[in-house]
């Protein structure tokens, strides 16, 4: 296969965090090829089945975040950007799995979290915003159709230059917006949480969903034992132990009924419990 051909939409290392093997009941590598290979269970929606499949054949699309210069060569530029922000969450999350750690030592129920580390996985979120395949397609189309007559590596190059900056202009500058949030990242010892292949989600009562908007929460499941919630206004910024089974079972069928097809956990008979109450 050509390199980087096969661009994951949602990053193998994030749904490695959602694996058995990642939970420590089997012995594995935490390399890349390693969380390549490993297997995850997935519900799909369309099929309404419940599957297993490796990690590499998940949640993929052809050349998402690259185009094609003059000279008929594929351009990574934002594929590298993402890389950048995904090794740097990779190095934040490493550090959050150790506070998940003295949890399991001693009887604390909440610590404050580093504003860095805060900072990174928000910004791993928006990308993660970014990251839809129907979304790229459609700015590309809209692109080619301002750029008519023109060559198309001129329209791909500035479609992918748009999705890049989406969430950071001046109309709607999404970071200092979630900032303002209170941000807390519960951590579970009773149960787990589940991912989807939509997994930045949000929740408003009244439901107008803006990310703008105050009372919007936003949800987004950081491993199995994980989840960063953002919402209201204010300075929070809490890792906060949570082990209510039944709010933790409500947040997972919330998530899972926003999912576009693929819903993961790290057991099927997890994934059970939860997309039987989305039937």
């Amino acid at each position: 296969m050509p390199e980087r051909k096969k661009q994951h939409y949602i990053s193998v290392f994030y749904l490695h965090r959602f694996t058995i093997e990642r939970e420590g009941r089997k012995k594995g590598s935490n390399s890349n090829k390693e969380m390549r290979d490993t297997d995850i269970f997935f519900y799909d929606k369309k099929n309404k089945k419940i599957k297993k499949k490796a990690i590499k054949n998940l949640c993929f699309a052809s050349y998402l975040f690259s185009y094609k210069d003059d000279n008929n060569k594929y351009v990574h530029d934002l594929d590298d950007s993402l890389q950048k922000v995904e090794e740097d969450t990779k190095n934040c999350l490493c550090k959050l799995d150790v506070i998940a750690g003295s949890f399991k030592q001693n009887k604390s129920e909440s610590v404050e979290v580093d504003d860095v580390i805060l900072e990174k996985i928000i910004e791993f979120m928006i990308w993660q915003l970014r990251r839809n395949p129907e979304l790229v397609e459609t700015v590309l189309k809209k692109t080619k159709e301002i750029f008519k007559g023109v060559e198309g590596v001129i329209a791909d190059k500035e479609a992918l230059s748009v999705i890049g900056r989406l969430g950071s202009n001046q109309e709607c500058d999404v970071a200092p917006i979630l900032a303002a949030k209170n941000q807390v990242i519960y951590f579970t010892k009773s149960t787990k949480f589940i991912t989807t292949d939509t997994p930045v989600v949000r929740f408003n009562p009244s439901a107008l969903e803006d990310i703008r908007e105050e009372a919007t929460e936003i949800y987004f499941p950081l491993a199995s034992n994980m989840l960063l919630v953002l919402y209201g206004k204010g300075n929070k910024k809490n890792f906060h132990l949570l082990n209510d089974r039944k709010r933790i079972k409500e947040i997972n069928i919330y998530m899972a009924k926003k999912a576009r097809n693929h819903v993961f956990g790290s057991t099927k008979e997890h994934l059970e419990s939860i997309v039987g109450c989305i039937l």
